[in-house]
């Protein structure tokens, strides 16, 4: 199991590249990557605290830094720990208002039936940059700059707390942040410098409008509606923002989740380069083998479209030769009987034949040929036929 925790950074040192700050305080709570809350107790952080030594440092829990946690140990409240061979970009980043608090990181946590911890194995700890914030909330301690918190040493300091809202797109002025700004000696009370903070405390928001009411810290919670009848202190419009200030340029080639990407060795680029050529030839070849392919589609379509063509074409034929047969036996029946009808078919005549034959039979109706006591002849052989008719079946196929 691996646990997460913040506290306000009291009292940093910062000093030839190390930085050493309080990073747990007895009774902070931590959680688990499912979200279950633990509390450290003085005994676990007596016990346990050096194994943060070694410890990995990075920002945000996600951007690994230069440098490594040289000393841990517990002592008072807190287990303290140095920081050491950071960049100085980081130092920069930690003591300025950007900066928001620690967290702890450890593992192998062991704990008891109120889920305080008994026994953890510190593995580092990440500097919490804004816009994130800490785990724990500014009531218990967390979030304020380490400058604000070194500062707060001084008698003749004054803090100042502001809430800081916007018009969202209903026209109505929301609550977005709370902040502080601290003036020190001639400064204090300087109404030209305390707008100097506010600006620059906002800048680190964003770009926009931003009015600032001087209320209560718990009078508004984020997201509430201020009312139309307040009047805001301070408005500001900020058209450059202050944000972002940590950028971790030297460190990119290391980080698995940088929010800058990665920067890539020549090496890295040539392979890449070689890979990418690699896959446009492949694309180019299966280009052409689906250009080839469409061409046998489009030539096979053309064939069985021929083909299809043709045997409708021979089909209609068919039909129209088996509808000319047919009629011309219907023809045949008014004039023949119809065993002489049938036996004449089974021969298998041409529609010729059969035209023809009509043709004759209807002739030798109508001039008596064939007569017997007025009746048609409807039986006998084929040859009958031909001779009732006089003539022969060469005559009639050529008639």
């Amino acid at each position: 199991m691996k646990i997460q925790s913040t506290v306000l950074s009291e009292e940093p040192i910062i000093k030839d590249g190390k930085v050493t700050l309080p990073i747990v305080k007895v009774g902070t709570s931590a959680f688990d990557e499912s979200g279950k809350k633990y509390k450290f107790t003085k005994e676990s952080l007596e016990q346990y605290a050096s194994t943060w030594e070694g410890g990995e440092i990075t920002v945000n829990h996600m951007v690994p830094e230069k440098g490594k946690i040289s000393e841990a140990w517990f002592e008072g409240e807190y287990a303290y720990a140095t920081f050491d061979g950071m960049s100085q970009e980081l130092i920069d980043a930690v003591n300025s208002a950007a900066y928001r608090g620690v967290s702890q990181e450890c593992a192998d946590v062991e704990t008891d039936d109120d889920n305080n911890i008994t026994k953890f194995s510190g593995t580092g700890c990440t500097f919490v940059m804004y816009p994130f914030r800490p785990a724990c909330s500014k009531k218990e301690g967390c979030g304020v700059p380490v400058v604000a918190s070194a500062y707060q040493e001084f008698d003749d300091g004054e803090k100042y707390n502001f809430d800081v809202a916007r018009v969202n797109n209903a026209g109505n002025t929301v609550k977005i942040a709370r902040i502080s700004v601290f003036l020190f000696d001639d400064e204090a009370g300087d109404p030209e410098k305390l707008k100097e903070g506010i600006s620059r405390e906002v800048g680190f928001i964003g770009k926009g409008v931003f009015k600032i009411f001087d209320t209560e810290e718990d009078e508004f919670e984020l997201g509430d509606e201020i009312p139309a009848e307040m009047e805001p202190e301070h408005t500001v419009t900020m058209t450059v923002s202050n944000f972002p200030l940590y950028t971790p340029k030297e460190n990119a080639h290391s980080c698995k989740e940088s929010p800058g990407g990665e920067t890539l060795s020549e090496d890295n680029i040539d392979e890449l380069k070689s890979t990418i050529d690699a896959k446009d030839q492949e694309i180019a070849s299966l280009q052409s083998t689906i250009d080839d392919l469409k061409e046998k589609v489009e030539s096979t379509d053309e064939k069985v479209q021929a083909a299809v063509n043709a045997a409708l074409k021979s089909h209609d034929a068919e039909l129209q030769k088996k509808a000319e047969r047919d009629a011309a036996i219907e023809d045949l029946k008014s004039c023949m009987g119809e065993d002489a009808l049938t036996e004449f078919i089974e021969s298998e005549p041409s529609v010729a034949v059969i035209k023809s034959t009509t043709k004759a039979l209807k002739s030798s109706m109508e001039n008596g040929v064939g007569a017997n006591n007025g009746s048609m002849v409807s039986s006998g052989e084929p040859a009958d036929i031909y001779d009732t008719c006089r003539c022969t079946s060469i005559d009639i196929e050529e008639d």
